[in-house]
C-alpha cells in the first residue's frame, strides 16, 4: 500500500480553497472544521486536502505539527480514494492541550464518508 502523499492529492491554488468554502458540505470536530465537496478534478479516483492553521493557534513549529498529523491521518484513513476536494481547518479558540489531536482528526474525517 502506497501511503505517499503527492503534490496530486494537495490543494495548493486559491481557487481552490474559495471553491471549498462557498456552498460546501461541513464537518466540524472539537478542534476543526471540514469542508468538503465532489473534487473539481474530472474522473478522480482520489481526494485531494488542504490544510489551514491560522497563527492564533500557536508558533510555526505547533502549527506545522498539526498539519504534519492531519496529513498523516488523511493518508491512513480511507477517504483518500473518495473523490473529494477537503479543506481542514483548525478552529482559532481550540485548546489543542487538552485533546488527542490525532483522535479528533480520525473521527472528523470518518464522519466525511
Amino acid at each position: 500500500m502506497n501511503l505517499s502523499f503527492k503534490k496530486s492529492q494537495r490543494l495548493l491554488k486559491p481557487r481552490d480553497f474559495s471553491h471549498l468554502q462557498s456552498k460546501s458540505k461541513r464537518s466540524a470536530s472539537k478542534l476543526f472544521v471540514a469542508y468538503y465537496k465532489k473534487s473539481l478534478v474530472e474522473n478522480s479516483s482520489f481526494s485531494r486536502l488542504g490544510i489551514s492553521v491560522s497563527k492564533k493557534s500557536g508558533n510555526a513549529v505547533f502549527r506545522n505539527k498539526i498539519k504534519r498529523m492531519i496529513r498523516e491521518e488523511f493518508r491512513k484513513n480511507k477517504i483518500r480514494h473518495a473523490s473529494l476536494d477537503i479543506l481542514a481547518v483548525a478552529k482559532k479558540n481550540a485548546d489543542f492541550k487538552n485533546f488527542d489531536i490525532s483522535e479528533d482528526i480520525k473521527l472528523l474525517l470518518e464522519r466525511l464518508i
